[in-house]
């Protein structure tokens, strides 16, 4: 399951103008699912959050997405940028 939050009540609380994610959920262990959430800046990717092992609460897991995404954000808000190093998987 594929959502876009760009204009969720939930992502307008932290992402600054601009910003976008997309969450997706997919089915996890016993009867949980697993979460990952891309974020993107002017429709280019720029970080990749995953929740690491299967949640069987979407509150919690979405919580849990949100901070690390908020975290994420602030630090890539606050750090320089002396160039474009691009998206890389790891």
């Amino acid at each position: 399951m594929l959502t876009h939050a760009a204009n969720s009540e939930v992502a307008s609380k932290f992402l600054a103008h601009g910003w976008s994610v997309r969450v997706e959920r997919e089915p996890g262990e016993n009867g949980g699912h697993r979460y990952h959430a891309d974020l993107y800046r002017q429709e280019e990717i720029k970080c990749r959050i995953a929740l690491f092992g299967t949640f069987l609460d979407t509150e919690g897991a979405e919580e849990a997405l949100w901070l690390r995404l908020r975290t994420w954000l602030t630090d890539y808000e606050v750090r320089p940028h002396s160039g474009d190093s691009g998206f890389q998987i790891l």
